[in-house]
């Protein structure tokens, strides 16, 4: 089974990235007690930063950037859809040209920040995650795994057909 493709707001890859890079960390703060040792505080989870580094091809890659560019001036966080995990809410940060275009061909990389206070919010636990095919739709995949469609709907904000999946995705199931 192929990996679904990237998503972020309206925003489809034609082809997912190269390079895909989650980072995440926690929030430690060390205390030195002098004569004596260091101590530290855990303050929680920062927020991840997700990376990556990929080609637009073909007769339309100037246009692909520029509407990913589009959505980095637009600003605001949005639902991101990466391939094989949960969807979480996240802001485009950073988009840069990594090269001289050359005919049909755009090498690009990004950066999102989480907003993991809105994530957190959409999925206070963790919740189960299944694939889906081209063709399924929301009461296939509620019926086959025993849930209601509603909350399928609720648990998945990237879904924009309930009615059809015009391509493998990746569902949480609640």
């Amino acid at each position: 089974m192929s990996l679904p493709a990237m998503r972020f707001k309206n925003f489809l890859w034609p082809k997912n990235p190269a390079k895909l890079h989650i980072a995440s960390q926690r929030q430690i703060h060390e205390v030195f007690l002098p004569f004596l040792h260091s101590s530290f505080q855990d303050f929680g989870s920062k927020r991840r930063i997700i990376s990556g580094e990929g080609l637009f091809l073909g007769p339309h890659a100037n246009q692909d950037f520029e509407a990913l560019s589009d959505l980095l001036s637009q600003g605001g966080s949005g639902t991101l859809c990466l391939p094989a995990l949960p969807p979480l809410t996240a802001a485009l940060v950073k988009l840069d040209l990594l090269a001289d275009p050359a005919p049909n061909t755009v090498r690009y990389s990004f950066e999102f920040w989480e907003d993991p206070v809105s994530t957190a919010a959409s999925q206070t636990k963790t919740l189960p995650v299944c694939p889906v095919t081209a063709g399924d739709n929301v009461w296939s995949v509620a019926i086959r795994h025993g849930c209601s469609y509603d909350k399928i709907l609720s648990s998945n904000p990237q879904i924009q057909w309930p009615n059809f999946f015009p391509h493998d995705d990746w569902l949480v199931i609640p």
